[in-house]
């Protein structure tokens, strides 16, 4: 039993490590803050998705799903995983990035109703959206946000230059609400 509890205790101590990025384990590396995001590959498509707010499997089926999101500002439980189960698609295309997302939300959110539904780059703080923020982090050259509401309204800020100015860049993007949330496609 005390070798179990010794085993148990160094497993904890290595696993306690390696979730601080292993600084008990070797001091001498810098902690990268980039060690926590993951790496998505993002396969090109040969046919590009039909971007009419319905996600379609068929037309999504080899873009890569993205594993479960997590909540961020302003979501209470920053960091965690969501409290409405997320899926997320992307492809590229010669000429496009696709993107397409559902959003199962809690009965207590239900219907969704959107509250901009006439007006580009409204929608940030008053509407459920999806963000999308394109870039190493907010400072960097060509960091972007896009996001959109279940009214096919978008929202898009530019961070690199610290203006956080809207750019109104060509999107195609549709979205429908759905019995039990809402999905929506861009490019």
């Amino acid at each position: 039993m005390r070798i179990l509890s010794l085993v148990f205790k160094c497993f904890f101590i290595v696993a306690i490590s390696n979730l601080m990025g292993g600084s008990l384990l070797s001091g001498a590396e810098a902690y990268d803050s980039t060690w926590r995001y993951g790496t998505m590959p993002i396969p090109r498509l040969q046919n590009a998705p039909v971007i009419d707010g319905a996600v379609n499997p068929d037309e999504w089926a080899n873009a890569s799903l993205f594993p479960p999101l997590l909540s961020m500002d302003p979501m209470p439980g920053n960091g965690l995983p969501s409290r409405a189960r997320t899926w997320v698609w992307m492809g590229y295309t010669r000429d496009a990035l696709h993107v397409a997302w559902r959003q199962d939300l809690p009965p207590a959110e239900l219907p969704v109703v959107p509250l901009v539904t006439d007006r580009r780059d409204a929608t940030e703080g008053v509407d459920n959206t999806i963000n999308l923020r394109l870039g190493k982090d907010e400072k960097a050259a060509g960091t972007f946000n896009i996001s959109g509401n279940p009214a096919s309204q978008l929202y898009d800020r530019r961070f690199d230059d610290g203006s956080g100015a809207r750019w109104n860049p060509p999107i195609d993007y549709k979205s429908r609400v759905l019995p039990q949330g809402w999905e929506g496609e861009l490019k």
